[in-house]
């Protein structure tokens, strides 16, 4: 089973949403018959490589989804930021989707309701 995870918020040594997400995505890697694309803010892309490098997940490819430079510190709040990282994140989703084919997509981070 190829599995699409979102999940802005994913780090292995963050807590709260961001231990959440990971946290998930470990759980689907248990299962090597499904295969994981996970796509996360690019703001982790150190955390999670130098995890993968000390407990690789074999089954599970993390894409890091990157906004344009500048776009964090243009005056943008946290939740408009992550408004726009969604909206990138879909267009990647949609190429990822045409490649590869997902049989399952799930939302798993941020999950708070505003």
């Amino acid at each position: 089973m190829n599995i699409l995870i979102s999940a802005y918020g994913c780090s292995p040594v963050r807590g709260s949403e961001y231990g959440i997400g990971w946290n998930v995505v470990k759980q689907i890697a248990k299962n090597h018959s499904h295969k994981c694309w996970v796509l996360t803010n690019i703001t982790d892309q150190s955390q999670i490589e130098q995890e993968l490098a000390n407990s690789p997940l074999d089954n599970v490819t993390f894409v890091f989804v990157a906004m344009s430079e500048g776009s964090r510190n243009s005056g943008l709040s946290h939740y408009l930021y992550y408004i726009a990282w969604q909206i990138r994140a879909f267009f990647v989703a949609k190429k990822l989707q045409s490649e590869i084919g997902f049989d399952l997509v799930h939302h798993v981070t941020y999950q708070n309701s505003w």
